[in-house]
């Protein structure tokens, strides 16, 4: 089994990183991983053999307890944490499921009758808006959904079509309604960007091979602000504010 050493990082308000931990043995498991600023835990997706399972642990990386229990029969791809609202997203064969983050819980599909094969998803913290790629039929759709409701499942009518592009997609990521994203073609890796409803562009060419992960400097909201609106109930929206940010990278 090939060991994995989680690098905690963190990145300040000076641009720059700098890794404050190291943890090995807790992730050599894992094929996926999403942080909650908000309360410092750590879920991830944990396959063993053909079992997966979705895990969780906090910042003194002592203790591991099941979000999800292994299950045979469930191929898990890849998962993020939504903290407004205590839920984490992720996919499953093609499809996008939903869970909170409470310990031994179940999951749910998160649209009813939605057909289309979800290839990679991202969320939009800014906008609370979950994001993804669909293929349909020769072309790659991105899409995009609020997700700042107490309202699940989500309904197909209030899905909207962002872009559409006729070379396959990954690394799906989107800050404040800027999306970026690479594509494959016959010279290469490519990254893109769009922002908002202008045309995407391109702005590098990236070495094939290489795994992009891009982090936001920005906080949406912070742990206090959390709180006070989940003693109201209500989300209001919150100026961005900027902090230091740890960044939890697997490799």
């Amino acid at each position: 089994m090939t060991k994995k050493t989680l690098d905690v990082i963190r990145y300040d308000e000076n641009e720059k990183f700098e890794i404050i931990n190291q943890v090995e043995n807790i992730f050599n498991k894992a094929i996926s991983i999403s942080s909650d600023w908000t309360t410092g835990k750590v879920y991830w997706i944990e396959k063993n053999d053909n079992e997966y399972s979705i895990k969780v642990t906090d910042e003194s990386f002592n203790e591991t307890k099941y979000i999800f229990q292994p299950l045979v029969t469930f191929y898990i791809e890849k998962l993020q944490v939504y903290p407004k609202h205590d839920k984490i997203f992720f996919s499953s064969f093609g499809s996008l499921w939903y869970t909170s983050d409470l310990l031994n819980n179940t999951a749910s599909r998160l649209f009813h009758h939605y057909t289309r094969t979800i290839l990679d998803f991202t969320i939009d913290y800014e906008t609370d808006k979950l994001c993804w790629i669909s293929s349909y039929p020769l072309n790659y759709i991105l899409y995009c959904v609020n997700i700042d409701t107490y309202v699940l499942p989500l309904n197909e009518n209030d899905i909207a079509e962002i872009d559409t592009t006729p070379k396959s997609t990954d690394n799906l990521v989107a800050f404040n309604n800027t999306f970026y994203w690479t594509t494959y073609d016959r010279t290469g890796k490519k990254l893109y960007r769009k922002n908002g409803n202008k045309k995407a562009v391109k702005v590098a060419d990236v070495s094939i091979g290489i795994k992009l992960s891009f982090v936001s400097s920005i906080c949406p909201y912070t742990a206090a602000q959390k709180k006070e609106a989940d003693d109201n109930r209500t989300y209001k929206k919150y100026d961005t504010i900027s902090s230091t940010t740890e960044v939890f990278i697997p490799k």
